[in-house]
């Protein structure tokens, strides 16, 4: 990180304001350029101003990392949040394959939450079963979650989080749809940007620690039974309940911004105590009209490196849905194994999920934050180069020959590809203001579940056609053809995505 030093001329029709001031790095230049005092200094409404900034850098210490405890509780607590929903969301995929689906290997025994003439599988299509694990839960993850997500932008996330996680007990789709977006805010407004992706890929290990527990799950399931199963993840969330509601802090909105803006105004003022940032925060007294759903369209449409990160997102989202529903199906149907061995593969693939996916979105936010230092684009950058690494990878997964081949280059896939959830999420909190920040990744969020979940229905689609290439099999076919390629196209976008916050920065300080 770095101390910047600069000096800043305002020229205006009634004279020059020159001033020389120390800025904190976490700033962007969006942050300074919009602060109140220098608005003030506008003498005639409209009246152009010519900012020349002499950019000097100098080594600094102000990137605070290691967390606070009150952030470290924040985090660990969103984080347990969202363990519990990748869990409940990644379950069922799992079990399905595991033998909640009936097949002709599916053996049909009693269990204790069942009537006696009750059997324990389910009879669906391979259709249906692309619907269950996609459209059935992005459709109503995509209705509710932007409408939810305006009252985490008026009135307190924690309460609104403490009712999703109890609705997410019951309806999965309505409870996840609101846990992200008010997680993304409430850690927007806790980590400056210079530190926001390393929060952010902290808080997305709840993606690969709850999948790895729903691959244990699966494993387990000949003893537990998969309505067991389902009974054991749903109750601790109503634990969570009441640590979200009664011990978590709410932030103030745009905290770290408005700490970055006093920064740059004045040098030499004393840091602002949480009651002053609260009192000078324009957005904590707006009224429920002001930041509303036209004023995010409004946003969004001036915001290029917004909605392309939006698509860019949604792409890989389509990769990464198909991966996580069809790798039980891949590697029971591939390499032909008994209950015994699936069951031992799965425990397999969880670890490895959790060991190397948890690495992978660490490394990401690390080299994103790390970058940042040397250009805007940093974390859609480092997604990019990321993602065309993991390519030829996952790539290999899928045409592997043996069960041990897939198991150790899934390693490497996982290792590089899952770098991008915290640097992409940190992009749509520091390209959006902060009192838009829950419905902006709602949005983001909405949109990415909503084409993510197409990626089962063509899996399924492309199933139902038998189609294979090569040597490869149906499930191998349909699965090369997707994923890889997603991979590469969204890489592509991040790239673009990287140029155009480049771009965003230099416009804002010419």
């Amino acid at each position: 990180a770095m101390k910047i030093t600069e000096d800043v001329s305002i020229k205006k029709t009634y004279g020059t304001l020159t001033t020389k001031r120390n800025i904190n790095p976490a700033c962007n230049e969006e942050q300074i350029y919009n602060h109140p005092q220098l608005q003030q200094n506008n003498l005639v409404k409209g009246e152009k101003e010519t900012v020349h900034r002499n950019i000097k850098k100098q080594p600094h210490t102000t990137d605070k990392f290691p967390l606070t405890l009150r952030e470290a509780y924040t985090v660990i607590i969103l984080l347990c949040v969202y363990i519990l929903n990748q869990a409940d969301r990644q379950l069922l995929p799992i079990l399905i394959s595991a033998g909640l689906k009936c097949t002709n290997e599916t053996v049909h025994e009693h269990h204790r939450f069942q009537h006696k003439n009750a059997t324990d599988c389910l009879e669906f299509s391979d259709m249906m079963e692309g619907l269950i694990k996609g459209p059935a839960f992005t459709v109503v993850y995509t209705v509710f979650g932007i409408s939810l997500a305006y009252l985490a932008d008026h009135y307190r996330r924690t309460f609104v989080l403490g009712a999703a996680v109890v609705i997410l007990r019951i309806i999965l789709g309505i409870g996840e749809a609101v846990c992200n977006p008010v997680a993304y805010s409430l850690l927007a407004d806790m980590f400056a940007s210079t530190t926001r992706g390393k929060a952010l890929s902290a808080y997305h290990l709840g993606v690969y620690i709850g999948n790895a527990l729903g691959y244990v799950a699966a494993s387990a399931n000949r003893t537990l039974g998969w309505r067991l199963s389902f009974v054991i993840f749903g109750a601790p969330g109503f634990l969570f309940v009441a640590l979200v509601v009664f011990t978590m802090e709410e932030p103030v909105r745009g905290a770290k911004d408005l700490e970055c803006r006093e920064q740059h105004v004045d040098s030499d003022r004393e840091p602002l105590l949480p009651a002053e940032i609260e009192q000078e925060a324009p957005f904590q007294t707006a009224t429920a009209n002001t930041y509303n759903i036209f004023s995010l369209f409004r946003h969004i449409k001036a915001t290029p490196s917004y909605y392309l990160m939006v698509v860019a997102s949604s792409l890989r989202q389509v990769a990464g849905f198909s991966l996580g529903a069809y790798t039980p199906t891949f590697f029971k149907s591939t390499f032909h194994l008994s209950s015994a061995q699936y069951d031992h593969a799965m425990l397999n693939v969880g670890m490895i999920i959790l060991v190397c996916g948890s690495a992978g979105a660490m490394l990401g936010g690390y080299l994103s934050d790390r970058m940042m230092e040397k250009t805007a684009g940093a974390k859609a950058l480092v997604i990019a180069f990321s993602q065309v690494i993991a390519a030829p990878c996952i790539g290999a997964v899928l045409a592997a020959e043996n069960e041990r081949l897939a198991l150790g280059l899934l390693v490497l896939a996982y290792l590089t590809a899952e770098t991008w959830l915290g640097p992409a999420a940190a992009v749509i909190q520091d390209v959006t203001e902060p009192q838009l920040r829950a419905q902006a990744s709602a949005v983001y969020m909405a949109v990415n579940t909503l084409a993510g979940g197409c990626g089962p229905l063509i899996v399924g689609a492309i199933l139902s056609t038998n189609l294979t290439i090569f040597h490869l099999n149906d499930i191998q076919t349909a699965l090369i053809l997707i994923i890889p390629t997603c991979y590469i196209l969204s890489a592509l976008l991040f790239m673009i995505v990287s140029f155009a916050l480049v771009a965003r920065g230099q416009m804002l300080l010419s």
